[in-house]
């Protein structure tokens, strides 16, 4: 096979590069720090050029204040904005917006969670292999295309005179046409979640198909031997595992949807604004910006703080109440199983779970025999059992 030499002038380019990225990695092999430094010295200026610097104008945009002739003035610093953002009597405006915000955002990824989680679940655990990849990309190529054209597409639904009503219509399906109609409405709080949840729903399937994906099958079997269920087996041992993504996948639904405007001007009409719209609107006419300013200045607060707690709230389930329900319920005795990270905590029900702490030889021995049989062999040598 013959080989191409390349020209002496790109020789020369590629050793001087080669020659660069030597002399860097040398001059920095003694000096730990620098070589942090330059590593991350890109991304933090491009973090802080984009996302801080402008955040920054935003906060101070709203202390400003703008004079008889329109004229906008960032000092002396006006507060007036923020207090305004942050009242709450009878003219309040934010405050009633952002709860109505947050209240629809909790809906959709809740709709979005259910569905999300369905779809994802058949995919990865039900779904043939070959059909996965297609299945998948299904999920993934609406996302190459501008939300307002998915949008569109949900329009003849909405419209009787559409062809899709026509058609059934024609072929005698009357009721079933009432019934859509009768859902997609526009300008009604379900066409609202409806579409907020079918713009952002694969935020929430892609997390959880690959965490559904990763599940041990061994668990499950183990949970079957035990004498588990296939809905209990679901509830202790693969919910359990999915709850990181559950987690990942709400907070990015919840902020999508906290910060949509475009999508609720299109099918809510000019009753269901929310706070997005709100904010928009105040950009959009002469004298607005310092309102907008603080306005979504206290909406980046409030919803970071909400994140944090539900964050730290799931962090606490997930070592808590997820570990431990099977343990407490007076369910029927049957064995259960409960995974757990790192190790797998196989318990039988309340009572024989009782019995084996306290010593009784039959239920501790009956436990210990089934998971032994069940996980014997190196396949399994990386998971610790107990009977307690």
């Amino acid at each position: 096979m013959a080989t191409v030499n390349p020209s002496p002038a790109s020789a020369r380019v590629l050793k001087r590069r080669q020659g660069i990225g030597t002399w860097l990695s040398r001059a920095t092999r003694s000096v730990g720090g620098l070589r942090v430094v330059l590593t991350l010295l890109p991304p933090v200026f491009w973090i802080a050029m984009f996302l801080l610097i402008p955040l920054l104008f935003i906060f101070v945009y709203g202390f400003s204040w703008y004079d008889d002739m329109y004229i906008l003035h960032p000092w002396p610093f006006d507060g007036s904005n923020y207090l305004d953002a942050v009242r709450v009597d009878s003219e309040a405006v934010v405050i009633p917006l952002l709860l109505r915000t947050f209240g629809m955002a909790v809906l959709t990824t809740l709709v979005s969670l259910f569905l999300g989680y369905v779809m994802a679940y058949y995919i990865a655990r039900i779904a043939k292999e070959k059909w996965r990849g297609l299945l998948m990309g299904l999920v993934v190529i609406p996302f190459w295309i501008s939300f307002v054209v998915r949008i569109y597409a949900v329009f003849p639904f909405t419209n009787r005179n559409s062809f899709f009503h026509v058609w059934l219509t024609t072929n005698g399906l009357d009721f079933l046409s009432n019934l859509i109609a009768g859902f997609f409405q526009l300008g009604t709080g379900p066409m609202v979640v409806f579409t907020l949840m079918y713009v952002w729903i694969p935020f929430m399937i892609l997390p959880l198909f690959a965490s559904l994906s990763k599940v041990d099958p061994q668990l499950l079997e183990a949970a079957y031997d035990l004498g588990a269920s296939r809905w209990r087996a679901f509830l202790n041992v693969t919910l359990p595992l999915t709850y990181p993504a559950m987690i990942v996948g709400s907070i990015l639904t919840f902020i999508t949807t906290v910060g949509a405007f475009i999508e609720i001007d299109m099918v809510g009409g000019g009753e269901w604004q929310l706070i997005g719209n709100y904010v928009w609107s105040q950009y959009g006419f002469t004298g607005g910006l310092p309102q907008a300013s603080a306005s979504a200045v206290f909406i980046i607060v409030i919803t970071v703080l909400l994140i944090n707690f539900y964050r730290k709230y799931s962090e606490l389930e997930e070592g808590g109440y997820f570990g431990e329900i099977a343990l407490m319920r007076d369910v029927p005795r049957t064995a259960t199983v409960i995974a757990r990270t790192p190790a797998v905590l196989y318990a039988l029900d309340r009572e024989d779970f009782l019995a084996a702490v306290t010593g009784h030889p039959q239920s501790a021995e009956a436990a210990e025999t089934v998971v032994s049989a069940r996980l014997a062999g190196p396949a399994s040598s990386g998971y610790r059992t107990t009977a307690s």
